[in-house]
């Protein structure tokens, strides 16, 4: 018997024509290898089409694929839209939330307002990934509900809604025992030609496929040098703990860090670069009117204007 049409069988032919990888697709939707196996030789029947062939460890999809996904992509927008329009009471709301946020932003305010949505609304479940070269393409698709990113600059298709939090300068964060620290309390501040010896821990995110690799800013706004590349600000912070790299946080970010871990040091690093850390919210309008987005969206807003206020950070 064929399996129906169902909203989870799209998305996984969505999420995999998108990764080329069944293993990737079901752990983004939270399923096991087994369960998306099945779907797919589910919907191979029911379209009577391979669908995906396999070639050098990708699933490659095939004409018939290519040519259902525009319709896949619509029917997965209209059931958001539905679900949009109805006047649910978000605290009785039992649904998955799909975000895709750094962690510098998840750790910051993102994860207060998801306990706080979870305290009063405990039908809610959420599912975070990282920001990916498709999380754009992903939100359009209906497969991600809300994009946290470090930048309002991303260029975006459509409509898409566009909310920044605040803007707030970067900083160095070394060692407690790191030589810059000694050159900084003997001098009062630091100079370029203090700086530049010292190698950085790179945090380096793919984004957007018009800018394929995202780097923190440096002196004059070009690319710094980097020891080691990484993904993640929270890694970051144990490799500081154990070399003589330097690292570059968000200020708010950095003052958190140094709460919590004690071993670091944070040093100014104003004037050097122009950039901010401006955390900024993108939805796609399917979710605007949509009352436990709304909610969320709000959660999210006071969490960051609480940062905002705590630091005198601009809008």
């Amino acid at each position: 018997m064929q399996q129906p049409v169902s909203e989870e069988l799209l998305r996984l032919l969505s999420v995999l024509y998108r990764t080329q990888s069944l293993s990737l697709a079901a752990s983004r939707l939270d399923i096991s290898i087994s369960t998306a196996s099945r779907m797919l030789q589910g919907a191979r029947e029911l379209f009577d089409d391979k669908l995906f062939t396999r070639s050098s460890q990708l699933m490659h999809p095939t004409p018939r694929m290519v040519k259902l996904m525009p319709q896949i992509d619509r029917m997965l927008e209209d059931m958001a839209t539905l679900v949009g329009k109805d006047s649910l009471d978000p605290m009785k709301a039992e649904r998955t939330i799909r975000i895709a946020a750094l962690d510098c932003a998840y750790t910051m305010f993102v994860a207060s307002a998801i306990h706080e949505a979870r305290r009063k609304s405990p039908g809610l479940h959420f599912s975070t990934t990282p920001i990916s070269i498709d999380t754009f393409a992903e939100l359009s698709a209906g497969l991600v509900d809300l994009i946290i990113f470090g930048t309002d600059c991303e260029p975006v298709q459509g409509n898409i809604h566009v909310q920044r939090l605040f803007s707030a300068p970067y900083c160095l964060v070394v060692r407690e025992s790191h030589p810059l620290v000694s050159i900084f309390k003997q001098k009062g501040r630091l100079d370029r030609e203090d700086i530049e010896p010292w190698q950085v821990i790179s945090i380096a995110t793919p984004f957007s496929r018009l800018v394929p690799r995202s780097v923190l800013p440096w002196f004059d706004d070009a690319d710094q040098p980097h020891g080691i590349t990484i993904p993640y600000h929270a890694a970051a912070i144990f490799e500081l703990l154990e070399t003589d790299l330097i690292g570059e946080f968000a200020e708010p970010y950095a003052r958190k860090i140094l709460s919590l871990v004690p071993g670091l040091a944070l040093l100014p690093f104003a004037g050097f670069t122009t950039y901010q850390w401006a955390p900024t919210l993108f939805w796609h309008p399917r979710t605007q009117q949509d009352p436990v987005m709304v909610w969320l969206r709000g959660l999210i807003g006071l969490e960051a204007r609480r940062i905002r206020d705590q630091f005198h950070l601009a809008p």
